[in-house]
């Protein structure tokens, strides 16, 4: 095998050195090659590479193990497969040149692929690693920059942001609250899912007839001076509007099930 190189191609005619186009050399290096299988894999950032780059490790012989040695800061230990320096010599791109690594990117019989994924679903993505989970690498880079979100020490300050950040945005008053209506009412109904599928208990603990005759109440004040949105829109999201949401979401979810029946279903 020949000396890693600085190509993109490395075809012997001379191509472009990979620091003439922009990320080539950090495809280079992420590209994973399995020449025996001639199968060649380009990751694309949340595009469920995790779980290809675990399947492909288990095909090139690795062992799980070998990923518990990186040192890479991650959110997740199932995110150390993205460490390429553990990953051996010949199992990446940027360890082939000149004719080999033409061999590896035109050779008739090889697989090549990459794996694109919905742009909405793909920016989820990276919101829950790098914002949500707070992915050390991107808080250091962005974690003083002003539209990087804050950690909460109340609640009410997740609210607050989420009303200010839509105002600030171009939404109304009543845009602003339906939407954290809409929102809210799906991420309970989501979370409450996820833990029954968990088998944990979704119903009260507490007889609540005994809480009632006890005048046992969950209600408490709230000083809202320090959170200016929430108090502007305090009696807009007091209003109870549940019934309604509820018919909206039935409506939603009923003409989903249309759309989705198969055309030749008989009457």
């Amino acid at each position: 095998m020949q000396k890693r190189g600085e190509t993109v191609a490395g075809h012997s005619n001379g191509a472009r050195a990979e620091t003439e186009l922009p990320f080539a050399k950090h495809v280079a290096q992420r590209t994973v090659v399995l020449p025996e299988l001639k199968v060649l894999f380009v990751p694309i950032p949340k595009g469920g590479c995790t779980s290809i780059l675990w399947l492909l490790s288990g095909l090139a012989g690795m062992q799980p193990e070998t990923f518990l040695h990186s040192t890479l800061p991650e959110v997740s230990p199932s995110l150390t497969v993205h460490d390429m320096s553990l990953w051996p010599e010949g199992l990446r791109l940027v360890d082939y040149e000149g004719d080999e690594r033409a061999r590896v990117l035109e050779e008739d019989g090889w697989l090549r692929f990459a794996v694109v994924r919905h742009p909405g679903t793909r920016l989820w993505s990276a919101w829950q690693s790098k914002i949500l989970l707070r992915e050390p690498r991107f808080v250091a880079r962005f974690g003083e920059e002003s539209w990087f979100p804050r950690l909460p020490n109340d609640p009410l300050e997740v609210v607050e942001d989420f009303l200010s950040t839509l105002v600030a945005r171009g939404f109304t008053d009543d845009g602003a609250v339906a939407a954290y209506r809409a929102f809210s009412s799906f991420l309970l109904g989501h979370l409450l899912l996820e833990a029954a599928m968990l088998g944990n208990r979704t119903a009260p603990a507490v007889d609540l007839e005994d809480a009632g005759r006890s005048g046992a109440t969950t209600s408490r004040t709230v000083d809202l001076r320090d959170f200016p949105v929430l108090r502007r829109l305090e009696d807009r999201l007091s209003q109870d509007h549940a019934a309604a949401e509820f018919e909206r979401a039935l409506e939603d979810l009923l003409d989903r099930l249309e759309r989705d029946l198969p055309a030749d279903l008989p009457d």
